[in-house]
C-alpha cells in the first residue's frame, strides 16, 4: 500500500502517517510519498525537523518500509531528491507528451536503485 501526503513538517509527516495507517487498517505502509513540487518545497522537507526527518522516523517505527516523493511537473526535483540518497522510490509522469523523465531521471534512479512509479501514461485532456 502506498500514499502521498503534503506535510512539510516531521510532525505532520507522523500524524499524516498513524492516521492512514488507522484509515487503511494496516500496521504499515510500503511507501509513503512526499508531495515535492519544487526546488524549495524539497529544501524545506530536507531542513531539520522537516518531512524526511518524519519519514525516517516512521520508518525506524516500522510504520512505512520504503521512503518516496512524487512531482507532477519538474523531474530535476526528483533527481535532486535522490542524490540525497534518502529517497527509495519516485512516482512521476510519463506519456507520450510528456518524456522528460526519459533523459536524466530514470537513468539517475537506475544508478541509485531508486524505484519508480509511472503516473499519467497516457495523455489526457
Amino acid at each position: 500500500m502506498a500514499t502521498k501526503t503534503a506535510e512539510a513538517s516531521a510532525d505532520g509527516v507522523l500524524r499524516r502517517a498513524e492516521e492512514e495507517l488507522a484509515e487503511l487498517g494496516t500496521d504499515y505502509l510500503d511507501v509513503l510519498f512526499l508531495r515535492c513540487y519544487t526546488h524549495e518545497m524539497l529544501q524545506e522537507r530536507l531542513a531539520p525537523g522537516g518531512a524526511f526527518d518524519g519519514l525516517q522516523k516512521a520508518r525506524e517505527q516500522g510504520k512505512v518500509r520504503f521512503t518516496g516523493m512524487a512531482n507532477h511537473g519538474d523531474p530535476s526535483v526528483l533527481v535532486a531528491g535522490i542524490e540525497t540518497g534518502l529517497v527509495d522510490v519516485v512516482i512521476f509522469p510519463l506519456n507520450i507528451v510528456r518524456r522528460e523523465a526519459l533523459d536524466v531521471l530514470i537513468p539517475m534512479a537506475h544508478d541509485h536503485d531508486v524505484g519508480l512509479v509511472v503516473m499519467k501514461p497516457r495523455r489526457t485532456q
